[in-house]
């Protein structure tokens, strides 16, 4: 399992952003659960460089909108904690609402690896059911998953078809887009040139303007997806591909630097 490049990053909260369509977007509150696993309890689990960085980038951007945000790092990171975290803070989500689940570490195919993992039973894996559980439970309007790990791409395909599954149904009732950092089969990449993997740091880029094609200081939704997914493939020669998914429209907004830039 290759180390994933702060593929949590992944998406940058900045999606919240998301802020959606007009006045409702300035109404809506963000909760963010931010995890990012370094180092692992077992030992023959290689050390990622990345995943720190990247959750102090997402909490930083997060930190200028409305937003409550809760962090996990390393140790705090187990399986238990990151799903307990999860349903306390997106069950205070109202339907006006955003909820986001940013993850940077390894993972494997079927979930995120916390901190725990490999140390125990099904308790010590973060699987992809997981986060479907607690996200279909949710009220929320908006709800987003961004990753940057190895075979995060594997999110997309659900796996069971159980009412309480975040299967294709539920999924429909609410604007819900993951943006993932590579394909189901496919590894992250970080490198020790940067402070962010290749997803994160494109991902950084393209909040601040990058991403911004027709210059009108909004960035949409297909605007970061296109701009991000060309900088990483060109970075990795294409041994990466990140991924967008989900049930929103193409134009939606995820970043509105004209009005950022008036409050």
């Amino acid at each position: 399992m290759l180390m994933s490049t702060n593929f949590y990053k992944t998406l940058l909260a900045v999606i919240l952003c998301l802020a959606a369509v007009g006045c409702r977007a300035q109404k809506s509150k963000i909760y963010l659960l931010a995890v990012g696993v370094s180092q692992y309890a077992n030992e023959s689990i290689p050390v990622l460089r990345m995943p720190i960085n990247d959750v102090d980038t997402i909490t930083r951007i997060m930190s200028q909108r409305n937003s409550e945000v809760v962090v996990l790092k390393n140790k705090e990171a187990t399986g238990d904690s990151i799903r307990h975290a999860m349903e306390r803070l997106f069950a205070k989500a109202g339907r006006r609402d955003i909820v986001m689940l940013f993850f940077s570490g390894h993972g494997y195919t079927g979930g995120f690896c916390p901190y725990d993992f490999n140390t125990g039973g099904e308790e010590c894996c973060l699987s992809y059911e997981d986060v479907r559980k607690v996200f279909a439970k949710s009220k929320a309007y908006g709800k987003f998953v961004m990753a940057d790990a190895c075979h995060s791409g594997g999110l997309r395909k659900p796996t069971v078809t159980k009412k309480d599954s975040l299967g294709e149904d539920r999924i429909k009732k609410s604007q819900i887009m993951l943006f993932l950092s590579s394909r189901g089969n496919e590894s992250s990449y970080e490198t020790p040139i940067y402070d962010n993997g290749y997803f994160t740091k494109y991902l950084a880029e393209a909040f601040r303007g990058a991403a911004d094609a027709d210059k009108n200081g909004r960035i949409t939704a297909w605007e970061m997806y296109a701009y991000v997914y060309k900088k990483v493939v060109e970075a990795v020669q294409g041994r990466q591909h990140p991924v967008m998914w989900g049930y929103f429209n193409k134009r939606l907004i995820l970043m509105d630097n004209n009005a950022h830039a008036t409050h």
